[in-house]
């Protein structure tokens, strides 16, 4: 998506900072995504097996199993 690929490009250029993005994704899925559009400098974390991040930071959808988009 349009966002994490630019929070990448921002990333590239803040040194030692770590940026993460959190997905309901699988991580399998994630990985190849990421492989797929050259991300390198975000880390991504899934969220897909308890949705624990999405229900703590109130950005979980449980009717529909997804992580609302959120920036913390």
């Amino acid at each position: 998506d349009a966002q994490t690929r630019r929070f990448n490009e921002e990333a590239a250029g803040l040194g030692s900072v770590k940026v993460y993005t959190i997905s309901a994704d699988l991580p399998f899925a994630q990985a190849r995504w990421c492989g797929a559009n050259g991300i390198e400098n975000v880390e991504t974390l899934s969220d897909h097996r308890e949705m624990s991040f999405g229900e703590a930071f109130g950005v979980y959808i449980k009717e529909l199993r997804l992580l609302a988009r959120a920036v913390f």
